[in-house]
């Protein structure tokens, strides 16, 4: 299906409402010192195209956390029962991905102002966003603490090939590259079953427009633009059936920033943004490329 150039561009807008955001919260001060869990197995090394193998080698110099470390032990003890992934890089990465709104929910306020100060819908979200955080606060108090130093995440050692292979960021200039190399991580996060992977992913990708062969094919246009579109949205809604939906929920990092910049998004989860704001036509086309991105992510 091919949309106007005015649905179109309304809903360019949209996706980039659903911006990452894991990297928002600023001044954080330096992070602690390398840490990894040891004992957790590798059971996650799913495949990805555009990565270099030799880029995914572990640190074999990185520190290992102490039993009688203090200041580590408190946060693998709190997601000793993961909800993301048994990989520790990648189960903080990804809580630091969805929780980041309650590591200061005083903050939401100098974000709102940035674009004008809070409405209404958006101060009753504040107030929503506050007693889900209470909740997740209890669950995760070293790491929410935590989570406002600044970067870190890089303390961290993973201990899959998938974790390894989300840490390293090579910078890489052509654009063809960078679509390979992010379409191939978004897929190892399907394989995974991972939210947040594939949430950062198909983000790194918005700004990315070449030809998007097959999954062009996939859903019969030939408009490069209007394909991304579909694939940024058929990626977000893969995502959000995973963690039972944990990683789109309306207090989310993912619609946290829709609500910041868009006060009809404030208290919906991503699904019932996406059933009110999109077309039956271009609903089908995302359906159609969600089918594609899971038959080439086995």
């Amino acid at each position: 299906m091919r949309l106007s150039g005015l649905v179109a561009g309304a809903i360019v807008g949209v996706l980039m409402i659903m911006a990452w955001t894991a990297d928002w919260p600023a001044n954080r001060s330096p992070g602690p010192k390398p840490i990894t869990d040891s004992s957790t197995p590798a059971t996650e090394t799913p495949s990805g195209s555009g990565l270099d193998p030799s880029q995914a080698k572990p640190n074999s110099q990185s520190q290992r956390i102490d039993e009688n470390d203090k200041t580590h032990a408190p946060l693998l003890a709190e997601i000793a029962d993961p909800l993301f992934s048994r990989d520790p890089y990648l189960e903080l990465m990804s809580l630091d991905a969805v929780l980041w709104p309650c590591t200061d929910p005083e903050r939401m306020t100098d974000f709102f102002d940035l674009y004008g100060g809070a409405k209404q819908p958006q101060l009753q979200w504040q107030k929503q966003l506050s007693e889900w955080c209470a909740k997740h606060h209890q669950s995760y108090p070293n790491i929410l603490t935590t989570m406002r130093q600044g970067d870190w995440l890089q303390a961290v050692q993973p201990t899959t090939e998938l974790g390894r292979r989300i840490k390293n960021r090579p910078h890489i200039e052509n654009d063809l590259d960078r679509f390979q190399h992010h379409m191939g991580r978004l897929k190892a996060g399907i394989k995974a079953q991972n939210s947040a992977v594939i949430l950062r992913q198909k983000t790194m990708l918005q700004h990315i427009i070449i030809d998007t062969g097959p999954y062009a094919q996939a859903i019969g246009s030939q408009d490069h633009r209007y394909v991304f579109q579909i694939l940024q949205l058929a990626s977000t809604q893969l995502a959000c059936q995973m963690q039972d939906g944990f990683a789109c929920a309306p207090e989310s990092g993912l619609m946290a920033n829709a609500c910041v910049k868009n006060s009809a998004a404030c208290g919906l989860d991503f699904m019932t943004w996406y059933r009110q704001n999109t077309l039956p036509g271009m609903q089908s086309d995302v359906e159609l490329m969600a089918e594609y991105l899971l038959e080439t992510s086995q």
